[in-house]
């Protein structure tokens, strides 16, 4: 009997932590919004509210009628753009990759659009449509950022300065394992994902804003392992952390 009591308490623990883990895939609310330029495509997509949400778009390309893309890219929806936040309240949903349009056979016929976050996927728009999906921005957002710039940075006023060379870049959360369970920074602020970066205090003062794989950090904390040509960027969960590794990356100043 106690072998069965017991057998039947990890089921059902199993069961629970599966539909934790789930939870954020259901209910998800997802909008955007995207523009086609000759440098590229950029936009923006969210989970409606979910501020820490970081959405992934899939942009299919077609030709000439075609019933399937010819071509398929993922993005993250996860740039900072300053009209977006005066919009959703918070700017970093936002996405401008470059795309080279020649090695495709020239810009494609019809593009069309799909936020993406765990098993849910919702369109937002196709050329045709004016790519627009749902609760779309004041047009001050669509006029001001029809740039022909191969920048992966929205807001004009943050740019990507020099070279401050290679670092050993890591990741982590806020879990026991990797921060003692801590959910502040050491400069008081909650963490959040595509935007805080731990760094020796010593090389990069807490507010400097940094330029790693075409994401803005902002340094708002520290770690005892974290000491001169080392970052280690947040991440809102531990598995995704992991998932990041111990790498080399190429880190720059951010100028505006």
């Amino acid at each position: 009997m106690k072998m069965r009591r017991k057998t039947l308490r990890t089921l059902l623990m199993a069961a629970a932590a599966s539909l934790l883990i789930c939870f954020p895939a259901f209910g998800a609310e997802l909008e955007g919004s995207f523009k086609a330029t000759d440098n590229g495509v950029y936009g923006w997509a969210w989970n409606k509210g979910q501020f820490n949400d970081v959405v992934t778009v899939e942009l299919q390309f077609f030709y000439e009628n075609q019933n399937s893309p010819k071509e398929t890219m993922k993005v993250k929806a996860s740039q900072y753009n300053k009209d977006l936040e005066s919009q959703l309240g918070d700017g970093w949903h936002w996405f401008d990759t470059s795309v080279d349009w020649s090695s495709m056979g020239g810009k494609p016929s019809k593009i069309k659009a799909y936020a993406i976050l765990g098993d849910t996927k919702t369109g937002i728009g196709s050329t045709a449509s004016e790519g627009s999906s749902k609760a779309e921005p004041a047009s001050s957002l669509n006029a001001s950022n029809k740039k022909e710039s191969s920048s992966s940075q929205a807001d004009s006023s943050l740019k990507k300065g020099n070279s401050l060379g290679k670092f050993t870049v890591t990741g982590y959360c806020s879990c026991q394992q990797c921060s003692g369970g801590h959910n502040y920074t050491y400069s008081g602020t909650v963490p959040k994902a595509n935007h805080t970066l731990s760094a020796d205090l010593a090389v990069f003062p807490i507010g400097t804003k940094l330029w790693i794989d075409g994401i803005i950090y902002t340094v708002e904390d520290k770690g005892s392992s974290v000491n001169g040509e080392k970052l280690d960027i947040y991440y809102d969960s531990h598995e995704a952390a992991a998932a990041h590794g111990t790498i080399t990356m190429e880190v720059f100043e951010v100028v505006g």
